[in-house]
This record gives structure tokens, C-alpha cells and sequence, in this order.
């Protein structure tokens, strides 16, 4: 006979004579709501080190009936019930105080059990952050956990739309913050967060009166311990300039504007022509839209133009940052944006035109061709 089979069938005869309650089967009793539970000592000091401190000779002595004041008689029966038989019942009204019930006693199969029946729990807008707190309590529903986050990865909009995500707890925004998803750009995140915090702040400002409140100041406080979630050099750099940028004040001394200068000056710019000859130059500085469209103009070709010029038919804003590149006669090309809207390349030539915004200065690789015709624009990223 299987020896599995065996031993299951004595637990089922344990199971049986836990169920009768036949005082004289068992060595420990417990006292809730005037009612009393057998148990013995040997199963529940096993499972539990809390039972184990709890029902040592130091503590109780033979025969002492032990009271439990914190939960209601069928609540603890069917603890008891879980340790006796690996399984109980579990409903939405006593999750909660099963849950503190496996944490009090230590008892990790019965917190595995618990996690199992959170983690299937249909979640939505109304019942998700009182979820993620009771998930942020109790550090072991890792299962739970990983549900509440493919629920917000799944309903993200409406997630952070939601009236009740700005006055979130802030354990359920430090979850939120840590979010891993490809589908989830974690600029939005960031932004989410940002929004989270500065509602925060304005409620305290409200609730404070205090005319000297310096909302910056107590916006960059609560938002610092957040910041550690977020790479801001892998964010796009349309982000950074245009939401995180103007908000600075959130970084230590000018470690954003050193690092936004660097990133700033990162992009490279290399144009190949139908020969594989290539110039290329560096963005030193830039406007935001310019950098998005040549970033469409990836194995663009361009327009058929003259052999000192060509441009990619695709308009774009004149930079709003003053022109900071100066026409040298050294160079040899120049990337610059154009009157009509268009960037393009041209040689620098007496006939270059003046009223062009330079982007980069543009140096060849080896002889470079005057034949431009089938450009191709890529765009690199230091």
C-alpha cells in the first residue's frame, strides 16, 4: 500500500477526532467568547513559533485553560481547522482577520492559503487600494501583491485617473512606483506620482493656513523617497524637458540641470548617403520637437535637391531656445531647420543661408560625395 495513502488516511482519523472534541484526547484548550477549543500541543508548536513560546512550561502550566481576546470563537476554530486539515473556510467577511491570524501565529502555510484566496479576489476601482494596503501591512502576500499590480498594469488610465488615486495612502503609491511594465511608460508613472504628491501638499497647505508655507519645499520632502524608482536618463527626453524640467526644485542642488545639459548634448546625429558615405555631428542643444521628428526620419529618404543641399519634407517649430551655435568657416556641413519648416542638411559655402537655425555642425567620414540623392537620418543616443 502507498505509504502516502497511509499517512493521509491517520490524518483523516486526527481530522475526525479534532472535529468530536473530546476533551480527553488533547492536552490543550483554549477559552474564546466563553466557548472552548481542544488542541494539542506537539501539532501547534510545530506549525507556530508563537504557539511554541505560548504553550512552553515557562509560560502556562498543565491544565490552564488559555483565553484568546482578539478573535471571535469561529474565526479561531477555523485556524485550528486549517492546521488539523490544510484547509478552511475563507470568505470576503473574515479574510482580514484570517490574514492578521496567520501573521500573529506565524503559521506560513496558513499565510500562503490566505495569499491564495487575495490574489483571486475580483479586483476594481472601488476595492483595489484598500488591497494594496492590507497587501503593504502584511509583506508576506507577495501572491496578492502580484495580482494588485497586473490589475493597475491592465487598468492603468483608469487607475490613475481614478478619484481615489490622489487620496491613496502613500504605502499604495509606493507600490504604484515601483510598477515594472513594458506596456507602462514610466514617465507616466512619474507623472502620476508627481500628481499624487502635490495634492497631498495642497491638502496639508489647506488644513496647515500657515501663510510662510513653501509648497516647493514640501513638495520636493514627500516626493524625494520616490524618486529612487525612476531612471530618469532612460525617460524621453521630450518628458524631461517639457513636464519634469519645470519642476526642477525636486532635485538636490542642480543635479537635474547637469544631468538634463548631458542629456541634452547626448543625441547624435549621422546622415548616409546611397554610397554609404556619412557625416555626422552632435545636437549640443535643441528644441524638443526637432528631436521627435528626426527621430521619424529614421531610413527616410530625403528630397531630391541640388548637390549642396537636401532637406526631409517634414515641417516642424523653429526652436524656441536661442541659437546657440555660431557659423564657422572650418565646418564642412550643417544640420539646421529652414524657413519653410524643413530641416536639412547643406555645405558651408559662401551662399549658406543666414536666416537658418543651426542644429549641428556635421564632419565627413573620409570623402564624402556631393551626390546626396537616397539620404537615410538616424538618430543615436549616447
Amino acid at each position: 500500500m502507498n505509504p502516502m495513502e497511509n499517512l493521509y488516511e491517520m490524518q483523516l482519523q486526527i481530522f475526525e477526532a479534532f472535529k468530536a472534541q473530546n476533551p480527553e484526547m488533547f492536552d490543550v484548550v483554549f477559552e474564546i467568547e466563553g466557548k472552548k477549543l481542544y488542541a494539542e500541543k506537539l501539532r501547534l508548536s510545530i506549525v507556530s513559533t508563537t504557539f511554541n513560546s505560548m504553550l512552553s512550561d515557562r509560560w502556562i502550566s498543565k491544565n490552564d485553560v488559555i483565553p484568546i481576546k482578539d478573535y471571535s470563537f469561529n474565526d479561531f476554530k477555523e485556524f485550528l481547522t486549517f492546521i488539523y486539515s490544510g484547509e478552511c473556510q475563507l470568505s470576503d467577511k473574515n479574510i482580514l482577520t484570517m490574514i492578521d491570524i496567520a501573521e500573529f501565529y506565524q503559521v506560513n502555510s496558513f499565510k500562503k492559503y490566505c495569499d491564495y484566496y487575495m490574489s483571486n479576489v475580483e479586483h476594481n476601482l472601488k476595492n483595489v487600494f484598500k488591497a494594496f494596503e492590507i497587501s503593504n501591512r502584511y509583506p508576506n502576500l507577495e501572491e496578492m501583491k502580484r495580482s494588485l499590480k497586473g490589475f493597475v498594469k491592465q487598468n492603468f488610465e483608469e487607475f490613475v485617473k481614478c478619484k481615489r488615486f490622489l487620496k491613496a495612502d502613500k504605502s499604495v503609491i509606493e507600490e504604484f512606483a515601483s510598477l515594472q511594465s513594458k506596456r507602462i511608460p514610466k514617465e507616466e508613472i512619474f507623472k502620476a506620482v508627481y500628481e499624487w504628491v502635490e495634492y497631498q501638499v495642497v491638502k496639508k497647505q489647506e488644513e496647515l493656513n500657515e501663510e510662510n508655507f513653501n509648497k516647493n519645499d514640501a513638495i520636493k520632502a514627500e516626493i524625494t523617497p520616490f524618486l529612487s524608482n525612476f531612471e530618469f536618463n532612460k525617460m524621453k527626453l521630450s518628458f524631461l524637458n517639457d513636464f519634469v524640467d519645470e519642476r526642477v526644485f525636486i532635485f538636490p542642488n542642480d543635479e537635474f540641470k547637469d544631468f538634463l545639459q548631458k542629456a541634452n548634448a547626448g543625441f547624435k546625429v549621422k546622415i548616409t548617403n546611397s554610397s554609404g558615405q556619412s557625416i555626422h555631428g552632435t545636437i549640443s542643444y535643441y528644441s524638443t520637437e526637432v528631436v521627435e521628428v528626426i527621430k521619424t526620419l529614421a531610413n527616410e529618404k530625403s528630397e531630391k535637391l541640388t548637390g549642396d543641399f537636401t532637406c526631409w519634407n517634414k515641417e516642424c517649430k523653429k526652436p524656441a531656445i536661442p541659437n546657440p551655435l555660431i557659423r564657422r568657416d572650418e565646418a564642412e556641413w550643417y544640420l539646421f531647420w529652414f524657413l519653410y519648416g524643413f530641416i536639412g542638411i547643406e555645405k558651408n559655402t559662401e551662399d549658406f543661408g543666414n536666416d537658418n537655425y543651426l542644429l549641428a555642425e556635421m564632419t565627413s567620414q573620409g570623402k564624402y560625395a556631393k551626390c546626396f540623392w537616397n539620404f537615410c537620418l538616424k538618430m543615436v543616443l549616447n
